[in-house]
């Protein structure tokens, strides 16, 4: 099969055609990708074998290769004339923003018309129209910012928080992530969370590789505190490479209780009530930053 490369839309700038724009419409395609049909010579190509017989495909299903390619393509086209003036497309979102809420009616109007006319259908429930703030791509959008929306921003620290044994000082990390979580807390962006952000990003996509406990072997525990949070990390040595390798790592913030002891005080209790060992016995050394 032969790779389409149509290229999707830069998020940022589309993020930044909403600019000033006070009413916005969303609207999300039915089955996307099945409103695409597929040509009479491409039908054997999606043909498979079941226990019940041979199926093959006329629309265009999800999943395949050049998928997303084809569907984004297929949008340019029919918005061509509005894109970038009032409507912004990713894939089968579809986005319509104005000025005022008399011109947001004609731009629907035009939007449905164009849908219609390339027999492409929307999926109601999935809609929001004329709001003054909606979500598009993990973004909340309305007149005067774009910011990130928090039900991602929490499924990305729940993400995050599943491989944080792996994460050198994970707590430290999302200390200011998990601020803006919290009950009756106004959610506000800024720049150290933005950098918190991409740090954990960074993190995510680097994560230690972890050695397999040797109970016969010596551990280190290295522990530091900072104003913020404590975080240690068990090491043995490694035969093989013939250094330090990491086990685990454990971090946490500070809690209010912590913050009456000195800085060192809660880094023994925590780390070593957390670690379990499957041995019984075993010695460690710990190193305190």
């Amino acid at each position: 099969m032969v790779s389409d490369t149509w290229p999707l839309p830069a998020i940022q700038d589309l993020l930044e055609d909403f600019g000033g724009r006070s009413i916005f419409t969303t609207r999300d395609l039915l089955k996307g990708f099945n409103q695409i049909a597929v040509h009479g010579s491409s039908i054997p190509k999606l043909t498979m074998a079941t226990p019940w017989g041979k199926f093959s495909y006329r629309v265009m299903p999800f999943g395949v290769i050049n998928g997303p390619s084809c569907f984004s393509r297929a949008i340019y086209m029919a918005m061509q004339g509005y894109l970038n003036d009032f409507v912004a497309t990713y894939i089968d979102d579809i986005v319509i923003y104005s000025w005022d809420f008399d011109e947001h009616v004609d731009h629907c109007r035009k939007v449905l018309e164009r849908l219609r006319a390339v027999r492409m259908k929307i999926k109601p429930s999935k809609c929001s129209f004329a709001q003054g703030e909606v979500e598009f791509l993990g973004f909340l959008v309305s007149a005067r910012s774009v910011r990130p929306n928090p039900k991602k921003a929490e499924k990305m620290l729940n993400l995050a928080g599943f491989h944080r044994d792996h994460a050198d000082g994970f707590g430290e990390l999302v200390a200011l992530l998990n601020e803006l979580l919290k009950k009756n807390k106004s959610f506000v962006w800024e720049d150290n969370q933005e950098r918190s952000f991409g740090t954990l990003k960074e993190a995510l996509s680097n994560f230690a590789m972890l050695k397999y406990p040797n109970p016969a072997e010596v551990y280190r525990l290295y522990a530091d505190a900072s104003e913020v949070g404590i975080g240690t990390v068990f090491t043995q040595c490694d035969q093989d490479v013939e250094a330090r390798r990491p086990i685990r790592f454990l971090s946490r913030k500070l809690k209010l209780s912590d913050t009456f002891l000195p800085r060192r005080m809660p880094i023994k209790d925590y780390d070593v009530g957390l670690w379990r060992f499957k041995s019984s016995s075993f010695m460690f050394i710990i190193y305190l930053g």
